[in-house]
């Protein structure tokens, strides 16, 4: 069973540039923001936790763009660089939910 919704932001752009291949999974760069204060994130993404969070139905360009708006949504702050897997230890209900929307 899952608490009440945070109260998330849809304001938010997140805008999935470069993909590259990685040894075990991808790496992108992510642009994200609103209005005029953008940031650049460089986020990889394993095969495995692209597996389990849309078996495979999804690219993983959508994967990764869903995961790094669940956590800015929560106003979670994240930094320049990181794994994906990170988002377990960020946001716990991160694998439940992905799972229901991708």
């Amino acid at each position: 069973m899952h608490g009440p919704r945070p109260n998330l932001d849809h304001s938010l752009d997140v805008r999935v540039g470069t993909e590259r291949a990685l040894a075990g999974g991808w790496s992108y760069e992510i642009r994200v923001g609103r209005g005029t204060g953008e940031r650049t994130l460089c986020v990889t993404l394993g095969w495995r936790d692209h597996d389990l969070w849309s078996g495979g139905a999804s690219p993983p360009s959508r994967v990764i763009e869903q995961v790094v708006r669940y956590l800015l949504e929560r106003r979670i702050s994240l930094p320049e660089s990181f794994d994906a897997a990170r988002a377990r230890y960020l946001a716990p209900g991160i694998d439940v939910e992905l799972r229901e929307t991708l």
